[in-house]
């Protein structure tokens, strides 16, 4: 639940029902556009003087509430991919040799059995 969010036109509150994974993603979100806007935007003053600082500061107020780092969770993320595709390498590598060698073992008995007939003539 989050409470307490005002509408300053209307001067009322609200309570909003979150589950915890959108809060994660919200927060994924606001980290993710603040990095890529960096990248676009590196020379926009108000950008980095003002927006910029507000989207971090949101995303860090969402994260301390759940108790939820981004940076921490990024890098698992990037340690399992990594990890992942060392085994698919792998696995490729196992794949491509099952075949060459697949080949030339079949080329070998062709051979055989073509040296038989042929000596059977």
């Amino acid at each position: 639940m989050i409470e307490k969010a005002i509408n300053l036109k209307l001067m009322c509150d609200y309570v909003v029902s979150c589950s915890y994974l959108d809060i994660v993603l919200m927060i994924c979100m606001l980290r993710d556009y603040v990095q890529m806007v960096d990248e676009i935007r590196a020379d926009d003053i108000q950008w980095s003087a003002y927006y910029r600082d507000k989207f971090l500061k949101m995303a860090d107020r969402l994260s301390e509430q759940i108790e939820y780092n981004y940076d921490a969770a990024k890098e698992r993320c990037l340690a399992k991919r990594q990890k992942e595709e060392t085994a698919r390498d792998i696995g490729e590598d196992a794949m491509t040799l099952a075949v060459k060698y697949g080949k030339g073992k079949k080329q070998k008995e062709k051979e055989i059995r073509d040296g038989e007939i042929n000596k059977q003539r």
